[in-house]
């Protein structure tokens, strides 16, 4: 298509859609993603994915990929999960506001490897923390991270 073409095909673009496409451009731009979405009525999750090395182009085998989810779950509370993948593995950090919360994912982690070893990622970490009220995710510790 030529630029003449460009205006029509974005005016036929529903309006509903317009926000999310100006998001995507500017994530590709840019290289970092933040938004919040709401998967169902009342549960809003943060999202920030972010690549370090753009706008600049990386050695391919040396590219990491980085993603951070917080939301509120009925049962868990506030929680964080911050992904990172490059070409050693994914390393995961998981954080939660509530000592019950942090202990279902120590209690849990030896499951999440197998299951992350079972969709052949290789797992370099994995970090368990327990985090401020309000700080899930945010950096505010309550007590140091569990790496194994």
């Amino acid at each position: 298509g030529s630029a003449a073409g460009a205006p029509a095909t974005a005016a036929r673009l529903p309006e509903p859609l317009q926000p999310l496409a100006a998001q995507q451009i500017a994530a590709l731009t840019n290289g970092v993603y933040h938004g919040t979405l709401q998967p169902w009525p009342g549960q809003d999750v943060a999202w920030l994915i972010a690549d370090p090395e753009a706008p600049a182009a990386p050695a391919p085998e040396a590219h990491v990929w980085r993603t951070h989810l917080a939301l509120t779950l009925p049962h868990l509370g506030p929680v964080a999960v911050g992904l990172t993948l490059s070409p050693t593995g994914l390393a995961v950090q998981l954080s939660g506001t509530a000592p019950d919360t942090v202990a279902l994912f120590r209690a849990q982690q030896t499951a999440l490897r197998r299951g992350l070893s079972a969709a052949a990622l290789s797992v370099e970490r994995v970090a368990i923390e327990l985090t401020a009220a309000g700080g899930a995710g945010e950096g505010g510790s309550a007590g140091g991270p569990d790496v194994r």
